[in-house]
């Protein structure tokens, strides 16, 4: 298999320390949910023993976790910033994966990309809301009116919140819980197949 994140990510290789998944944005130190991560690294690890490597890595731009899943046809997200969530995406076909991954980091780092832009799937003031130079990287990434930031990047509508704003635990940090939902969410990308687009001429 590729290298699919050597542009985009750190690939991760080193043994799992649970201790270096803290970043500080804005003075203020923001942590990852140890225990999802945890459980997408098992699954990850998991696949692999079966022969289906899965490849994952820390993105700088994203300031996120990211986890190519293609035996289940899913990308995951593990981005603070964005509600403190695992984001799940559907690969689609005929496009490459390594070029998928590209476009997802590519708009997600557009900081007018807000969480909202992607779960609403709407343009409605998207574009007023953008700067030309973040417009012009939209563009890039494929994005055109009407098209919305969700069906762009193929966000298939599921995520697993870690915790509330205010920092009180949704899941009670149950790390069985974390695994369950993980597994079936990733057992519907397998299921479910790829997305099939026809790309532009």
């Amino acid at each position: 298999m590729c290298a699919i994140l050597e542009r985009v990510c750190h690939r991760q290789a080193e043994p799992w320390d649970k201790t270096r998944f803290t970043h500080v944005e804005n003075n203020r130190k923001v942590a990852y949910c140890l225990d999802a991560l945890q459980c997408l690294v098992e699954r990850a690890q998991a696949y692999g023993e079966r022969g289906q490597p899965v490849e994952w890595g820390w993105c700088r731009e994203l300031k996120s976790f990211v986890f190519v899943f293609e035996p289940a046809n899913r990308l995951a997200v593990e981005k603070p910033e964005y509600g403190h969530a695992t984001y799940f995406f559907d690969l689609e076909e005929p496009m490459l994966v390594s070029a998928q991954v590209q476009r997802l980091v590519g708009v997600l780092s557009v900081r007018g990309v807000t969480r909202m832009a992607l779960l609403d799937d709407t343009t409605l003031d998207l574009a007023a809301k953008l700067t030309d130079e973040e417009k012009a990287v939209l563009e890039k990434c494929g994005w055109t009116s009407p098209c919305g930031i969700r069906s762009l990047v193929n966000f298939s509508g599921e995520r697993i919140y870690h915790r509330e704003p205010t920092g009180t635990a949704t899941d009670h940090g149950d790390k069985a819980d974390y695994r369950e939902k993980i597994s079936r969410m990733l057992a519907r990308g397998a299921a479910g197949g790829r997305i099939t687009k026809q790309r532009p001429a």
